[in-house]
């Protein structure tokens, strides 16, 4: 997690996001990010020391979840991870 926080954190700063918020639930992280009318909602998860699961969801306008920038930021958040 320690890598995998800072990389989405960077992946908002980059595509122009501010973070809203950055909670914990369950034992989980939870980083939220807004531009114009989009969220994003990055879940990670501690799964072992090496590995961390994140889990995005993003909506546009409401209610309609726009799978493209879900997509988009898994993408970019990657490539900051060098391909991990």
């Amino acid at each position: 997690m320690a890598r995998v926080k800072p990389a989405f954190i960077s992946t908002f700063a980059s595509m122009g996001m501010m973070i809203s918020a950055i909670e914990t639930r369950s034992g989980r992280e939870v980083l939220k990010a807004r531009r114009g009318g989009s969220e994003v909602e990055v879940e990670l998860e501690a799964v072992s020391k090496t590995t961390t699961r994140a889990r995005v969801g993003a909506r546009s306008g409401g209610l309609l979840y726009d799978d493209d920038t879900a997509t988009m930021v898994i993408k970019q958040a990657e490539k900051l991870l060098g391909g991990a």
